[in-house]
């Protein structure tokens, strides 16, 4: 039942390892994200399938507007939204993101072409960068000017 999610965790992390969503910080977060939504939603008593629409609406919504879009997500919030997956599978679906990440690494950096992940939980020092780089010379510097 959980290996929809962790299909699209391995086709993203072995095909797409540049791809944001792709990156452990958007994969964890974001399934942090959908099971609350998917649990709580299996506990209405609204029709199936309108629990799992709103699911993955709100998986979708609050996934996007945090910056951690991560498309399996979705998946596991429609799973858990049908009543379906517990705490069990809750718990079994996480591992089985440690383990996919795990092995990613090893497998994506063992290729000199590859790098996985390309950030860890913040964006890379060089966006960090980029936008200081915009701003007055005052503030780039941490000089008052006058």
């Amino acid at each position: 039942l959980i290996i929809e999610p962790l299909a699209g965790l391995a086709t993203l992390n072995y095909a797409l390892t540049a791809a944001p969503a792709s990156q452990p910080r958007n994969c964890f977060l974001a399934q942090l994200v959908a099971l609350p939504i998917g649990i709580l939603m299996s506990m209405s008593d609204l029709v199936l399938y309108l629990r799992q629409a709103i699911s993955l609406f709100l998986t979708v919504l609050l996934t996007s507007k945090l910056g951690i879009i991560h498309p399996p997500s979705g998946a596991t919030a429609v799973i858990f939204s049908s009543g379906l997956a517990g705490w069990t599978e809750m718990l079994s679906l996480l591992l089985g993101y440690t383990v996919i990440i795990g092995t990613s690494i090893i497998v994506n950096n063992a290729n000199k072409r590859r790098q996985y992940p390309t950030y860890w939980g913040f964006h890379p020092i060089s966006d960090i960068y980029a936008l200081f780089q915009d701003m007055p010379s005052c503030f780039a510097s941490g000089v008052d000017k006058q």
